[in-house]
């Protein structure tokens, strides 16, 4: 899947990290915990149909509806979340100055940026993303980071 970089500029968030370095060097638990918060994200849109900002996916077509009944798969919903394949399939790395979400599945890019795909690329995918920080995260993130500090300060 191709990346999708989160760069934070919010000053609150640089804050508590620039302050989180003066308890510890090693930011890997913490890393895991945000980890963790864009994992319940992207689980949260699978089950909502909808994106980290709260935009609702594109409806299927009535022609994967149809082609989804022959298969056996039952009609319009859920949307993405078939068998869990891709919905389930995402995992976390933390490392010291960063946390990469990542899926193995190779439709994932699809579907999150959308664009033409199947054979000669006549279908058009819409855009359904699913990875990303919602506002809430970030506040998430941001109590995240202060418990830490406040656990590390304790001693």
């Amino acid at each position: 899947m191709p990346a999708i970089t989160i760069t934070v500029h919010d000053e609150e968030v640089t804050r508590l990290f620039k302050r989180l370095l003066n308890f510890t060097s090693d930011l890997r638990p913490v890393m895991k915990n945000i980890g963790e918060i864009v994992l319940n994200r992207v689980q949260t849109c699978f089950e909502e149909e909808r994106s980290p900002e709260g935009e609702a996916w594109a409806p299927l077509k009535p022609s994967t509806i149809q082609q989804r009944i022959r298969s056996g798969y039952g009609g319009e919903h859920p949307i993405l979340w078939r068998e869990g394949r891709l919905g389930g399939h995402f995992t976390y790395d933390a490392y010291q100055d960063r946390v990469e979400v990542s899926t193995n599945v190779p439709y994932a890019a699809i579907h999150q940026f959308g664009g033409r795909a199947g054979r000669g690329h006549r279908a058009e995918i819409p855009v359904r993303p699913f990875l990303g920080v919602a506002d809430e995260d970030w506040d998430e993130i941001l109590d995240t980071l202060s418990k830490e500090i406040e656990r590390l300060a304790k001693g």
